[in-house]
């Protein structure tokens, strides 16, 4: 069974779709890893949601592409900010099914999960 979403962070990625075997991570250029974003997510026929740290956070959604920046915050823990980007962005695509404020509501808990020094205490 494929899943409707997946979210994973870019190292993941690349190293599950085996973007290219004879490169290393540094060498994979944004317009191969969006191509390939794109691709496996027509392919699938879902959701596929790369977050990449610091760097703006790649989507695709059914093929179509989505890029969305990052909240620059003074970051004193970075523990589950994935596991809290990801708990913001299916708690909005449950109650809205949009996927922009989904991407947009993840990034604000991750960014409150990097500003507090307990791992996902963002209330």
């Amino acid at each position: 069974s494929i899943p409707s979403i997946i979210k994973i962070n870019e190292e993941e990625f690349i190293n599950t779709f085996c973007i290219n075997e004879s490169k290393n991570l540094t060498q994979i250029s944004e317009s191969e890893l969006k191509d390939k974003i794109i691709s496996k997510s027509q392919e699938l026929n879902n959701i596929i949601i790369v977050t990449r740290g610091t760097k703006s956070t790649f989507s695709a959604q059914k093929g179509i592409f989505y890029e969305t920046p990052i909240k620059k915050v003074n970051a004193v823990n970075v523990i589950a900010c994935g596991d809290s980007f990801s708990a913001g962005f299916l708690y909005e695509y449950i109650k809205s099914k949009d996927i922009n404020a989904s991407l947009q509501t993840g990034t604000d808990c991750a960014a409150k999960n990097a500003e507090s020094l307990c791992p996902g205490s963002i209330v």
